[in-house]
């Protein structure tokens, strides 16, 4: 894990946990699905304990490269950029199935520039999404 922030809202407490791309996959050049298990395992944990848990990733670049059978790209933006479009479907649905084992729903929320720079907007929109246990 390389991040965390802890929130108080209306509803309770909020972890907002971001794991990079190098969490995700351990090293390898595709995602690390046990690794992906154990995170989802401590954030049903989380779950259990009555906080709310945001998770922010990266991975969709790798997702789309192993996706792809990790073709030859020239290291263009470009490159980079479609590799992403095809690992992001990739990426949340390796999330959905691991939460499922937990009968947790899982949604993604698209974020701009501008609520990454800032700090507070963004912390904002992660209080605020709507997660149920079946």
């Amino acid at each position: 894990m390389q991040k965390v922030h802890t929130s108080d809202s209306a509803t309770g407490k909020t972890v907002v946990l971001k794991f990079g791309t190098s969490v995700l996959t351990q090293g390898s050049p595709k995602l690390n699905r046990v690794q992906m298990l154990n995170i989802v395992r401590q954030c049903a944990e989380l779950k259990r304990m009555g906080l709310r848990v945001v998770i922010v990733t990266s991975g969709a670049v790798a997702a789309g490269r192993d996706y792809l059978c990790r073709p030859q790209l020239p290291p263009t933006i470009a490159s980079k950029q479609m590799l992403a479009a095809v690992g992001q479907s990739q990426l949340i649905q390796a999330w959905e199935q691991l939460f499922d084992i937990y009968d947790i729903f899982i949604g993604q929320m698209l974020l701009t520039r501008a609520d990454l720079e800032d700090r507070e907007r963004f912390f904002e929109r992660a209080r605020h999404p709507q997660c149920a246990a079946r």
